[in-house]
């Protein structure tokens, strides 16, 4: 039996290797640089408002042109076009593909698109809305729209900007000033959702489900389909499911009674992250994460029991200082190499810097999580939180 499961292993990652390969061979031929394009299509995104107009993600249900059904566009309307999620519309203007990378090592908008599947833009000279798409996916939207309102209500201009990048994943209301910042500080991974996030919500959620369901195998499933929520509701970027595949298939090898292997699981995620699109492999925050994590697995507990060994630390507070920081040296010392190959530069102060958000992250995350939550059904409770996350966040800039 077990050699039919290992050769059907093989064949499935041999079909996965082969359906990986095409899709990326064939991505460029879908589309010509530029085309007048007509069709239908549905819209998969929230509004993204600009300047002078509003864009969207959609994807082509019939067209003009061959072979482009269940692709994805960015459509941008003129600003009194409101569309919501679910829109069945009629679209038409000029297709054109993103721009490439003109230096070495520059910027490729076209490369970071492919990350979502989306094969160019239009700009779209007449918008109708034929019909709406009623679906769970939909209402998902919906909830995460909400969300966004909450926090623009409970927060400054800024603050709010500041908590959708770190609560929600999304971090196109912060300036640009501050995301170099970031990236300067070698701090980015704080604004993407990765496995510190994920685990403040299993945590947060254990902590819940503990006082509500007693049987360990429920309470498990239950975490599972929270963080399958979570995934959708950050907008799937490969860091947050490479953390949630991860913890769901530990949450099932408990279940199952089985040791979680941590090589074989972040495989399989690796497999399963490429499956779900092969453009994931040219993803710098998949790298990252990836990265991040083995560093972890694979330096932090030697480096521990050396220093430990050599300074005889006796002291709880040292001992768990030095956990903290030994954490992410050990992380850093796979993410410094991808950094510097991919932005050409590093901070020197990252160790002081990361200890340091770190011990801001939790209590961030905490009030975030639980302010935006309850201030969906309690509005007084809400205030407060609002005011104690304005201790924590309002002067964070």
């Amino acid at each position: 039996m077990e050699k039919f499961i290992k050769l059907g292993m093989i064949i499935l990652i041999g079909w996965g290797l082969y359906q990986t390969i095409a899709f990326i061979f064939l991505f460029d031929n879908i589309y010509p640089e530029e085309i007048e394009l007509t069709g239908i299509a549905k819209v998969v995104s929230m509004k993204t408002e600009k300047t002078r107009s509003n864009s969207y993600i959609v994807k082509i249900m019939q067209s003009n042109l061959k072979n482009t059904k269940n692709t994805k566009l960015i459509i941008y309307t003129t600003k009194d076009c409101d569309l919501k999620y679910g829109d069945i519309i009629q679209i038409s203007g000029t297709f054109s593909k993103a721009e490439v990378a003109r230096n070495y090592k520059g910027f490729s908008y076209r490369n970071y698109l492919k990350q979502s599947k989306v094969y160019g833009s239009l700009y779209s000279q007449n918008t109708k809305i034929l019909n709406h798409d009623t679906s769970l996916i939909g209402g998902i939207f919906q909830f995460k729209s909400k969300l966004y309102e909450k926090l623009n209500q409970l927060y400054t201009k800024d603050t709010s900007a500041f908590l959708k990048g770190i609560l929600l994943g999304n971090s196109d209301d912060l300036e640009e000033e501050i995301k170099e910042n970031f990236r300067n500080s070698s701090m980015s991974h704080v604004l993407a959702i990765s496995g510190m996030h994920v685990s403040y919500v299993i945590v947060g959620m254990q902590l819940i489900l503990d006082k509500c369901i007693h049987h360990r195998k429920l309470k498990n499933y239950v975490i599972l389909l929270i963080l399958i929520f979570f995934v959708l509701i950050t907008g799937a970027a490969p860091s947050c499911m490479r953390a949630c595949i991860m913890s769901g298939m530990l949450l099932i090898s408990q279940n199952v009674y089985r040791k979680n292997n941590f090589y074989v699981t972040i495989l399989i995620t690796f497999i399963l992250l490429l499956w779900i699109n092969p453009f994931h492999i040219f993803a710098v925050g998949m790298w990252l994460s990836f990265g991040g994590t083995l560093g972890i697995v694979l330096f932090h507990k030697f480096l521990k029991r050396y220093l430990e060994c050599k300074l005889k630390i006796k002291t709880r507070f040292v001992k768990s200082f030095l956990e903290v920081f030994l954490v992410s040296f050990a992380a850093q010392i796979l993410i410094v190499p991808i950094m510097v190959y991919c932005f050409n530069t590093v901070s020197l102060t990252f160790f002081i810097s990361n200890l340091m958000i770190y011990s801001l992250v939790g209590p961030i995350l905490s009030v975030g999580y639980i302010s935006i939550l309850l201030g969906i059904v309690i509005p007084a409770v809400r205030q407060s939180f609002s005011n104690c996350g304005r201790i924590f966040g309002g002067n964070y800039f």
